[in-house]
């Protein structure tokens, strides 16, 4: 199976990153459903996953070694083999959204997410980047679109509303 291949700013390779859960060797198209979001002033970034539960800490090329869980589980979706003229197609069956955004900065990795409940796209979670404990959560007044971190700030924009609202966050 393929692994991700990681590329310098020039063009050239400087090494494959394997993704430190074994399970998505079997989840091929669940690979693909992911957000990255790196800090600015560092070389920490993370990959969350969209469609399952879970999210990767990496600093440069070098895995942190644990899955992060969101705080609402969310079930992976099962990937259904077809049978296709010369051979098989596989696609992901239903999914619920987990990651809908995601940042780091600093120690703190925040996630809006989506999930099953009411509060479904008006949650922002917050990990600590190199444990991938749960340090709490903004509770948003409307559905969110997208998240962004500057310094100590999480700048939401909400999209319910007739037009969008730019919503700012400190944590205290």
């Amino acid at each position: 199976m393929p692994r991700p291949l990681f590329v310098l700013g020039a063009g050239a390779a400087n090494g494959l990153i394997a993704l430190p859960d074994p399970r998505l060797q079997s989840w091929q198209p669940l690979q693909r459903q992911g957000l990255l979001a790196s800090d600015p002033n560092s070389s920490h970034w993370v990959y969350a996953l969209e469609l399952a539960d879970g999210w990767f800490s990496f600093d440069g090329v070098r895995s942190k070694g644990f899955v992060g869980q969101y705080v609402e589980h969310t079930p992976s979706p099962i990937v259904v083999s077809d049978s296709v003229a010369g051979g098989q197609a596989n696609h992901l069956g239903r999914a619920v959204v987990s990651a809908i955004s995601a940042t780091v900065y600093g120690s703190v990795v925040s996630i809006l997410f989506g999930g099953r409940t009411k509060l479904r796209d008006r949650v922002i979670d917050r990990y600590r980047r190199d444990t991938g404990a749960y340090l709490g959560s903004y509770i948003l007044p409307d559905r969110c679109a997208a998240i962004a971190a500057i310094a100590d700030s999480t700048y939401a924009v909400l999209s319910s509303a007739r037009r969008p609202t730019l919503l700012v966050l400190r944590a205290r």
